[in-house]
């Protein structure tokens, strides 16, 4: 018996370009363009970076005694104006003991809708009783056709996670990279 096959096209009824739907990941930090598609909507998604968690700094007899040592800020993540900023480094309090305090979270902007700490996640402290790295805010918004010129571009920033405090101790974890996520249909 042969075998039939079917092929299905679509067919336009104004005659004009059809939508592919489709979708692109920014993660490596750093700055890009985007080319913007035919769409009919467009979404971005867009977390910052995690900040560094805090390290450690030991110190009296026999390294016996220790402290907390900052994290590094996270980097801020965007498509054009939609921004998710980095969260904050552990912060080092200046208190002995391994006393630090967690970095703030990240906020964000310019989206349908925008999270304080909704991003990647920060990095853990080393040995210290506290003292992570905050969370990368996060702004998703959708474009509706039109919005975004069809053959434009965008420019994506990735931003970088913060790196862990250092000391002559454990280093703090660093935060984790944001990314830029953009899919159409």
């Amino acid at each position: 018996m042969p075998v039939q096959a079917l092929i299905l096209t679509y067919h336009n009824p104004d005659g004009g370009p059809v939508v592919v739907p489709g979708s692109v990941s920014f993660t490596t930090p750093g700055t890009f363009s985007f080319t913007v598609p035919l769409y009919n909507t467009l979404t971005a998604d867009v977390p910052g970076a995690g900040g560094g968690g805090c390290g450690t700094d030991q110190y009296g007899f026999g390294n016996s005694e220790f402290r907390a040592t900052q994290g590094q800020n996270g980097g801020a993540s965007s498509f054009g104006s939609v921004t998710g900023n980095g969260g904050q480094g552990g912060q080092f309090t200046g208190l002995d003991n391994g006393i630090g305090a967690d970095g703030a979270a990240g906020t964000a902007s310019g989206g349908d809708t925008n999270t304080t700490g909704g991003g990647a996640a920060g990095g853990l402290h080393s040995i210290v009783t506290t003292g992570n790295g905050g969370n990368g805010g996060r702004a998703v918004k959708t474009y509706a056709a039109g919005q975004l010129a069809v053959g434009g571009t965008v420019t994506v920033v990735v931003g970088a996670g913060g790196a862990g405090g250092e000391g002559n101790g454990p280093h703090g974890n660093p935060g984790a990279n944001g990314s830029v996520s953009v899919s159409w249909a």
